[in-house]
């Protein structure tokens, strides 16, 4: 029968004796290793348990988050994430077996993708990897509690941090982001006391843009209106004289008229209705 081959212990301790030692192993799980001391020419034999070696890659769920729905739509930052969390999972000697995408702040505890992936890869008995540590969470408090269920986290950008630098890290990185925060907040209030404008007060914002169509669209309408009153000026103009030598008969022939003396509408027809003779009228009458 042919003999299955065992992988070698990790450790070997020397002989208490001393001196060089030859190495005998045997075929079966139960591993004969024999040791020679020629210090003293005596050998023995000791019996260890032998293990099956395995290629079985590691499971990573790979985990990646944006923080808005453009941000997923485009799939431009996610496609980063997934081929950072591959090269991660090629080098740690792992196969990535589900990609799971997730929308949301990287401040919020209601996470369903993180709970769904930390389940997954505690059921494969595998690891959970992202891109970076603020793509699990920017909480300190959430990344210490992930760390704490016993989860496995294993991040691109430091594929061999231990547990204890991913909080020193959390806590580096929330520390980062209050001092921004902070330093942010003091400039917008200088820039303010200096007359800047601000949010939806800039000309760029969309609440700006909005009123600047507004004010284009009022503009339009005075401009439409103004013409619109210069052209029936000038029809009152060529229309007099017709209504005047017409009066006392009937809309339809004062239309007749009009379009005999090639006075044109409103729209620029050349066809007159009694409506439109009715309202030519009325409007003389008011001038009058």
């Amino acid at each position: 029968m042919k003999a299955k081959c065992y992988a070698r212990p990790r450790v070997v301790a020397l002989h208490p004796e001393g001196g060089a030692v030859s190495l005998t192993w045997g075929t079966r799980p139960g591993l004969f290793l024999g040791l020679y001391t020629p210090l003293t020419g005596r050998s023995w034999v000791h019996t260890v348990r032998g293990m099956k070696s395995s290629t079985k890659p590691v499971p990573v769920v790979a985990y990646l988050r944006v923080s808005t729905k453009e941000q997923q739509r485009s799939g431009l930052g996610l496609e980063a994430q997934e081929q950072q969390v591959r090269q991660l999972a090629e080098l740690i000697g792992g196969e990535v077996v589900r990609v799971i995408v997730e929308q949301g702040s990287g401040a919020d505890d209601d996470r369903p993708g993180l709970a769904e992936a930390l389940k997954l890869a505690a059921r494969a008995r595998g690891v959970v990897g992202v891109a970076k540590l603020d793509r699990l969470s920017r909480d300190v408090a959430k990344v210490a509690e992930t760390l704490k269920s016993g989860a496995q986290i294993r991040c691109a950008d430091s594929p061999n941090a231990s547990t204890l630098e991913l909080h020193l890290r959390a806590t580096i990185a929330q520390e980062e982001r209050r001092l921004i925060s902070e330093r942010t907040s003091q400039a917008l209030q200088a820039a303010q006391r200096r007359g800047v404008l601000l949010g939806f007060a800039r000309p760029g914002s969309r609440r700006g843009r909005s009123r600047e169509l507004a004010a284009a669209r009022a503009k339009g309408s005075q401009r439409a209106a103004s013409k619109a009153a210069a052209i029936r000026a000038d029809i009152l103009e060529e229309a007099a004289p017709i209504l005047a030598a017409h009066e006392g008969q009937s809309l339809r022939k004062i239309a007749a008229a009009l379009e005999a003396a090639g006075v044109l509408t409103a729209k620029g027809r050349s066809n007159w209705t009694p409506a439109s003779v009715s309202r030519i009228v009325s409007e003389l009458q008011s001038a009058s």
